[in-house]
């Protein structure tokens, strides 16, 4: 394989992941920050108020750990309150505050803008299409992993 390609190829991945990550510098609150408060939010709107790291973990693919910490930063800028659950001690109720509803607001219109700016300019059928290849890419990324650490193991 041409290692320009490797190169090429890791690099359009680490700009991927850049973009990806990053928002309109309008937004007081990170991706990943927003994904979870809309997670909390839509979830507060039903009966079970209980917050499932694990879910959210899975949702998002990142460690349990790194969903605590965006729990520990919503939280200290005041976007979300956690409670002990007094009838389950082992679980948690999240929920948002008046200012962190706000701020979902304010940052998913500023979001959804950007997208559907994106989704313009880039067409909704290559959109389309590269989502379906990158999921492809995913799926054969893993299980390569898996391969490869099943091999480790022998």
């Amino acid at each position: 394989m041409d290692n320009s390609l490797k190169r090429q190829f890791l690099s359009t991945l680490m700009h991927f992941k850049k973009m990806s990550a990053s928002f309109p510098i309008e937004c007081e609150i990170q991706m990943n920050e927003l994904i979870i408060m809309e997670t909390i939010s839509k979830g507060c709107s039903c009966a079970n108020k209980d917050f499932n790291v694990s879910k959210i973990q899975e949702n998002l693919h990142i460690t349990k750990p790194a969903v605590s910490q965006i729990l520990n930063s919503l939280e200290k800028k005041g976007y979300i309150t956690r409670q002990i659950n007094p009838q389950d001690r082992r679980k948690i109720s999240v929920t948002t505050t008046p200012a962190g509803d706000e701020v979902l607001a304010e940052s998913m219109n500023l979001y959804d803008q950007m997208l559907c700016e994106l989704f313009g300019r880039f067409g909704e059928e290559n959109m389309s299409m590269l989502m379906t290849q990158l999921d492809e890419l995913t799926k054969i990324f893993n299980q390569l992993k898996l391969e490869l650490h099943c091999q480790e193991d022998s």
